[in-house]
C-alpha cells in the first residue's frame, strides 16, 4: 500500500484544511515485464487512454475521496492553509502484455487486477514548497478478477486512484489529529472569557460580539477541522 515513510517533525497540519491537486506525473514511468513474461520476443509498450484521460480519471478520484464528508476541498491555486499534493507512477506491470487484446491462441484471459503500479505521493506546503509527508508504496491496479480489455483495465485504474486517494485521506487525517489538544483548549478557554469581558464592557456591541464568537468558530475549526456530519 501506499503508506507515509517520512513526515517532516513539529510541523502544524492542523493549519491546512484545503489541497491543491498537481498532475499526476506518468511522464517517466517504466513498463516492467512480469516473471512469467521475461522471454517474450514482443515489446511491451504502455498502450492506453492519453494523459490527459488518465490525469482526469485520477483527478476525479481524488476530489470524490478527500472532499466527501465535509472533507477537505480542492482549489486551485496555493494559500498558507493549503497542502500541495504531487504524486507520480514510476512503474507499472501489467499482467498481460499491452495490446494483446486481452485474448491468447483465441482463449480470453482473465485475471485479478490489470497489474502492479508503484509510486510516490509528496505533500507540500503550496507557498513555501516545503515537503511535509512522503508517501511511497505499490499497489495492485484493480481487485476483481476481468478480462484483460483496454474498458476493464480503465475500470482497474479508477479503482487504484480511489484506493490511493482513501490512503492519503487517512495519511492526513491522522497527522492532523495529532495535535495539541490541551493548548487548543485553554486557546478556547482565554477566547471565550476574553468575549465574556468583551460583552461586560458593552452589553449592547452584539454585532461586534457577534463577530467575536464567529472568528473564535473558525478558528476553532482551522485548529480541529470540521465536524462529521451525522
Amino acid at each position: 500500500p501506499l503508506d507515509p515513510t517520512w513526515v517532516r517533525p513539529d510541523t502544524d497540519f492542523s493549519i491546512y484544511t484545503k489541497f491543491l491537486v498537481k498532475p499526476l506525473n506518468i511522464s517517466d514511468v517504466k513498463i516492467l515485464r512480469p516473471p512469467w513474461a521475461q522471454d517474450d520476443p514482443i515489446e511491451w509498450k504502455l498502450e492506453t487512454i492519453s494523459l490527459e484521460a488518465i490525469q482526469d480519471i485520477f483527478l476525479e478520484a481524488m476530489k470524490k475521496v478527500l472532499e466527501a464528508d465535509g472533507g477537505y476541498p480542492l482549489v486551485d491555486e496555493s494559500g498558507e492553509d493549503v497542502l500541495e499534493v504531487d504524486m507520480e507512477l514510476l512503474s507499472i506491470m501489467p499482467y498481460v502484455r499491452p495490446g494483446s487484446g486481452g485474448t491468447d491462441d483465441g482463449h480470453e484471459i482473465v485475471t485479478l487486477g490489470s497489474g502492479e503500479v508503484t509510486g510516490t505521493a509528496e505533500l507540500r506546503d503550496s507557498t513555501s514548497r516545503a515537503l511535509l509527508i512522503l508517501l511511497e508504496g505499490e499497489r495492485v491496479a484493480g481487485e476483481e478478477y476481468k478480462q484483460f480489455t483496454a474498458e476493464n483495465n480503465i475500470y482497474n485504474l479508477r479503482a487504484m486512484f480511489t484506493a490511493v486517494s482513501k490512503r492519503l485521506r487517512v495519511a492526513v487525517d491522522k497527522v492532523r489529529k495529532d495535535i495539541d489538544v490541551r493548548g487548543i483548549a485553554d486557546q478556547f478557554c482565554a477566547a471565550i472569557i476574553g468575549i465574556v469581558y468583551q460583552w461586560l464592557v458593552a452589553p449592547d456591541a452584539h454585532d461586534s460580539i457577534k463577530k467575536l464568537h464567529e472568528g473564535l468558530k473558525q478558528q476553532m475549526v482551522s485548529a480541529l477541522g470540521k465536524p462529521e456530519s451525522a
